[in-house]
C-alpha cells in the first residue's frame, strides 16, 4: 500500500485539475463553430501544457517523464497548427493523448485521496 502525504495529494490535485481544463480547451477547439475563439483556446492550451511540463522530473521520472515530454510536446504542436496555419488534423491525436493521461491522473487521484 502506498502512502501519500497531503502535499503530494494536492500535486496529483492540481495536476488532474489542468488536465481536465486541457482535455476541455482540446475538445473545444476541435469543433469548427469554436474558430472565433481559436486564438484564445489554443494560447490557454499551451500555458497548461507548459506547466504540465514544468511538473516533470526528467532525472528521477525516466522513461515515463521523457514519454509525457514527447507527449505535451505534440499537444502543443497540435495547438499551434491548428492557430496558425487553421490545420486541425492532429488535434485530435492530441485530444486522444490527453484524455488517456487524464485517465490515469483521476485514477492516481483516487487511490491517493483514498
Amino acid at each position: 500500500m502506498e502512502i501519500y502525504t497531503k502535499k503530494m495529494v494536492k500535486q496529483v490535485k492540481i495536476i488532474e485539475k489542468l488536465l481536465n481544463m486541457l482535455e476541455t480547451d482540446l475538445n473545444a477547439l476541435s469543433k469548427p463553430e469554436n474558430l472565433d475563439n481559436i486564438e484564445e483556446l489554443a494560447v490557454r492550451v499551451n500555458k497548461i501544457t507548459t506547466l504540465l511540463k514544468n511538473t516533470l522530473d526528467l532525472e528521477k521520472g525516466g522513461d515515463i517523464a521523457k514519454n509525457l515530454l514527447h507527449l505535451y510536446n505534440h499537444v502543443q504542436y497540435a495547438s499551434i497548427r491548428a492557430h496558425d496555419h487553421k490545420d486541425f488534423t492532429a488535434i485530435s491525436s492530441a485530444h486522444k493523448i490527453v484524455k488517456e493521461i487524464n485517465e490515469g491522473w483521476t485514477k492516481l487521484a483516487k487511490e491517493a485521496a483514498a
